[in-house]
């Protein structure tokens, strides 16, 4: 039995800190220090109250540029960045309270975090929110908020948050079910770089749900999608080739693009 095409609507997050390193550089030059001679000067200044440099050190400890890596140590530092008012240690703090990341895991304290980022502006900060606010994870559990919080990423320019808004009206998820509104959404996802967002445009073409029926648009969605890494993406392009919906039909590309899906994990891709 050949494979079916995948719509995903599993959430998304950011999975790593985000580090945004910039090492000083010396007076008079335009060429940055090595990584070891400017930590002094951002724990002088780390210590005398600047944000910006307790957060710069902690991504050179994140990474064991300079410094030993010590996630233990990154932590605190984005801790003491976040209480300095510096939007992404916010982040990075809701991010280690979260994950159990160089601090206790305690969902309570991300969530505060994460609401500080997303007040300062910080996008991702918006998605990681409305994630655990869709989830009843660390605040009671509110999809409407959830939307809300998923919106401000959106229009902050964080496709995570456009793909996590855009599942919502495709599945009628605290807002009622508009697959039109959803694909525009999705689609501004895909264009922002999110791979699974491309692969469930074209879904939403390739089966005309909010669309008209385009299956030749719906195939250069997928392969967009596949391209980039996406498993499902090549999962349904391969669905494409085996019935030759918008492309010719090509079992031996078919069989090619499964095995490649499965190989990212795309179960449903895997031989039975």
């Amino acid at each position: 039995m050949l494979p079916k095409p995948a719509f995903v609507v599993a959430v998304a997050l950011s999975a790593v800190w985000i580090t945004l390193l910039q090492v000083p550089a010396l007076a008079g030059s335009s060429e940055p220090v090595d990584p070891a001679q400017a930590v002094a000067g951002l724990r002088r200044d780390c210590d005398a109250g600047k944000a910006a440099a307790c957060f710069q050190l902690g991504g050179l400890h994140a990474t064991g540029r300079g410094v030993a890596r010590d996630d233990g140590t990154a932590a605190a530092l984005f801790v003491r960045a976040c209480d300095g008012g510096h939007a992404a240690a916010c982040f990075n703090s809701g991010f280690s309270y979260e994950h159990g990341k160089g601090l206790a895991t305690d969902l309570r304290k991300a969530v505060t975090s994460y609401r500080r980022a997303c007040d300062a502006g910080f996008a991702v900060g918006c998605n990681h929110l409305g994630m655990l606010t869709a989830s009843g994870r660390g605040v009671t559990a509110d999809l409407i908020v959830a939307k809300t919080l998923f919106e401000k990423a959106c229009a902050g320019g964080d496709p995570h948050g456009c793909f996590n808004l855009g599942i919502q009206y495709s599945e009628g998820q605290g807002v009622p079910k508009d697959e039109a509104r959803a694909l525009g959404i999705l689609q501004k996802a895909c264009k922002g770089g999110h791979r699974t967002a491309c692969s469930n445009v074209g879904v939403l073409y390739g089966q005309g749900r909010g669309v008209a029926k385009d299956s030749a648009l719906a195939a250069r969605y997928y392969y967009m999608a596949c391209k980039a890494g996406d498993g499902a993406g090549c999962n349904n392009l391969g669905v494409a080739f085996s019935k030759g919906e918008g492309v010719p039909g090509d079992p031996q590309k078919a069989a090619a693009l499964f095995a490649h899906a499965c190989r990212l994990g795309m179960k449903s891709a895997c031989p039975k």
